[in-house]
């Protein structure tokens, strides 16, 4: 018999002794962190809240109120709060608070509060997230007017889980295009890019205390800078080719509130071209979009030729209003939010090299940006007229 043959059934009865998953975290045990919020605080420190699930207040399925015994549940969440001079000395004083460690493996968004974002770098903000193996990169990051953790405890008529109202709030703005969502992976591959900055959603709360997404929060070299409305967030992302679905909506004729087309977008793509002439810089941004008709204020004869050419040329004039309200409010903040620097520095390497320092407060707000759009007209649904 081989040496490996004897040593086996000795290598058997230890297994029976070791345990499968050494670093094994059971639900019993932990916290499970489903939001992050951060504000200010006194004496230049730092608020953070932490939203977490409370697993024996969330009803399954076939559970029902009333019968016998038992009581009212009590919300599916809590939150907990710490006072700390960095985000890491928050996050481990927050177990000063709970009998539980907390696990960010779980974490869906990161809510930062205006004040905060102007005053610290959005890198010093989001360091600890970038660094932490529990955190997945794909958290949604985001800005609020409002105390950040007050968001964490709003209320949803269809979630019980306020941060997952707000991530499934950012996935459905997928069908608007109306903000510019970035998660922890893209917001740090854009800092560490050349010429760009940061743009990403807007939550704030209503009247009813309830979480909704509006907009986006540019930031200028990683602090905050100010607002776009939903059409200059959408003017942006046309740009970016990153528009997915929504909606655009333009008069038949100029200035009639009561003849309006809808346009339905489908596809879109784009294009950003970086030239230099008599020695500056200048973008040129190709825009394409196929949509298809979804209604219609007025009585029209699709069939009648020119008829669908002037749909489409209403439609690019549309969306390049967008498109220059974005820039002119880019340029105000003087936030390179469309990565046009990325690009100069890409194609124009060593006449980035001259003039970088300079970008976003000489070059890119006096940039010449041509735009083209090119928009045709897909399906008109049953009806010609």
């Amino acid at each position: 018999m081989s040496f490996c043959k004897k040593l086996m059934p000795f290598i058997l009865i230890i297994s029976l002794f070791l345990s499968g998953c050494w670093d094994r975290k059971e639900l019993n045990e932990i916290g499970l962190s489903i939001g992050v919020a951060i504000d200010p605080a006194e004496r230049d420190n730092i608020l953070l809240t932490v939203e977490t699930v409370v697993p024996s207040n969330i009803k399954t399925t076939g559970q029902t109120g009333g019968g016998g015994g038992g009581g009212a549940r009590g919300k599916p969440y809590t939150t907990f709060s710490a006072v700390g001079e960095t985000i890491f000395h928050a996050v481990r004083r927050i177990l000063d608070y709970t009998s539980r460690k907390i696990f960010y493996g779980y974490n869906q968004v990161i809510i930062i509060n205006e004040d905060i974002a102007r005053e610290y770098r959005l890198n010093q903000l989001l360091d600890f997230f970038f660094r932490d193996p529990e955190l997945r990169e794909r958290n949604w990051v985001l800005v609020t007017p409002d105390k950040a953790a007050d968001i964490l405890n709003t209320v949803h008529p269809l979630e019980m889980l306020p941060a997952k109202a707000i991530a499934d709030e950012i996935k459905a703005n997928t069908f608007k295009s109306k903000t510019i969502s970035n998660d922890l992976l893209h917001v740090h591959q854009m800092i560490q890019s050349k010429g760009g900055d940061v743009a990403v959603p807007v939550v704030r709360k209503d009247k009813k205390n309830q979480p909704f997404i509006t907009g986006s929060a540019v930031f200028k070299d990683e602090k905050f800078a100010g607002y776009l409305t939903e059409i200059e967030s959408r003017g942006v992302l046309w740009v970016l080719g990153k528009v997915r679905s929504g909606i655009v909506v333009f008069p038949w004729v100029k200035d009639d509130p009561k003849n309006k087309i809808s346009i339905e977008i489908i596809k879109v793509s784009s294009k950003i071209i970086p030239y230099f002439k008599d020695g500056k810089p200048g973008i040129n941004v190709k825009i394409q979009q196929i949509g298809n008709i979804g209604e219609t204020d007025v009585q029209l004869d699709l069939e009648k030729p020119g008829t669908m050419e002037k749909i489409a040329d209403l439609e690019e004039k549309a969306i390049k209003q967008e498109v220059e309200a974005a820039l002119k409010a880019a340029k105000k903040y003087h936030a390179d939010v469309f990565g046009f620097g990325n690009h100069v520095h890409i194609y124009f390497p060593k006449e980035w090299k001259a003039m970088e320092d300079r970008w976003r407060d000489e070059v890119f707000p006096d940039l010449p940006v041509n735009i083209e759009v090119k928009c045709k007209i897909n399906q008109v649904g049953l009806s010609l007229k």
